[in-house]
């Protein structure tokens, strides 16, 4: 956990800080939704003979739920970040094709990503609590005068996320501190308490990178009864997209995008991929072996394996 948590921290170390004067588009749509990725390319340092994402073409929209998947250091994560805002592509616009990148059918350089922003939540492999309260915690980042700060929506979200119960069994319930000095959470429980954070902003898209591979297979496993919750309750209001190595996670989404060396490989559902036995087929495979080859003792005997 702790060095999940130190190389997520040199990570976001290493980020391009992003000015207060940053350009902003004059689009302000109503959703970002849909978000779609156009061969799209892209590399950290300009003019890079092996750019990060090669020709990148996928959509998402609103009712769906999607798995991004793929060997380490595919390009999964930058992906996201790209989705997110938090990077422009590499590749010039030009006016006869289609933006590589665009929100709402708008090219991401004509709109305004800190509008778009407020209406994506992000949720980390690595839950972070910082040294407050419960409530506190949910309501985080968000506008002294926004509405959803109100208790109502903090409840909503909170029962959204699977932790309102928890909550309650606590004696000062939502005004329990966490955190540096503060009650102390279980993996499964900071992560929902995370989920909940997003939620409460009644996101349209809503990222998750990874947000079972750091918890015990309790715990996963509630983190999974809680996505499939949340998906089949906003259907038709939000658009999920999740960075996983779970094949449990992989079945769940309705769609599967597989990366391999920064492209696009494959997409289809967990079903028909498999069958397919290729690049997925592949990823899920190594996926299993990893499994058996944890449960092998020191002297190489393996008695019952049941996957």
């Amino acid at each position: 956990m702790a060095q999940s948590t130190a190389a997520q921290m040199l990570g976001y170390a290493n980020m391009p800080l992003i000015p207060k004067s940053e350009p902003h588009g004059y689009y302000k749509p109503k959703t970002p939704l849909p978000v779609r990725l156009d061969n799209l390319e892209f590399s950290y340092k300009l003019g890079s003979e092996r750019p990060v994402l090669r020709g990148v073409s996928f959509e998402v929209d609103a009712g769906d739920f999607l798995a991004i998947v793929g060997r380490s250091g595919c390009g999964k994560s930058t992906v996201i970040s790209l989705m997110l805002g938090l990077y422009a592509p590499t590749k010039l616009e030009i006016l006869s094709t289609r933006p590589p990148l665009s929100f709402n059918e708008y090219s991401h350089a004509h709109v305004d990503m800190e509008h778009l922003r407020s209406m994506m939540a992000y949720v980390p492999q690595t839950p972070f609590l910082f040294p407050a309260t419960i409530a506190e915690n949910i309501v985080y980042g968000l506008g002294e005068v926004s509405q959803l700060r109100q208790f109502p929506s903090i409840l909503a979200a909170a029962k959204a996320a699977g932790i309102h119960e928890f909550i309650t069994t606590l004696p000062d319930g939502y005004n329990t501190r966490v955190g540096d000095g503060g009650q102390a959470l279980s993996g499964g429980q900071a992560q929902r308490l995370s989920i909940a954070r997003a939620l409460v902003r009644k996101p349209r898209l809503l990222v998750l990178d990874e947000p079972t591979s750091a918890l015990d297979a309790e715990s996963a496993g509630m983190i999974r009864h809680t996505m499939q919750k949340i998906a089949k309750k906003s259907r038709r209001d939000m658009a999920i997209v999740v960075v996983t190595h779970s094949k449990e996670m992989m079945a769940m989404a309705d769609r599967i995008v597989v990366l391999e060396d920064g492209a696009k490989v494959e997409e289809g559902t967990y079903h028909d991929l498999l069958q397919a036995k290729g690049a997925f087929a592949r990823v899920v495979g190594d996926l299993t072996w990893g499994v058996v080859r944890n449960l092998i003792d020191a002297q190489g005997h393996l008695d019952i394996v049941y996957i």
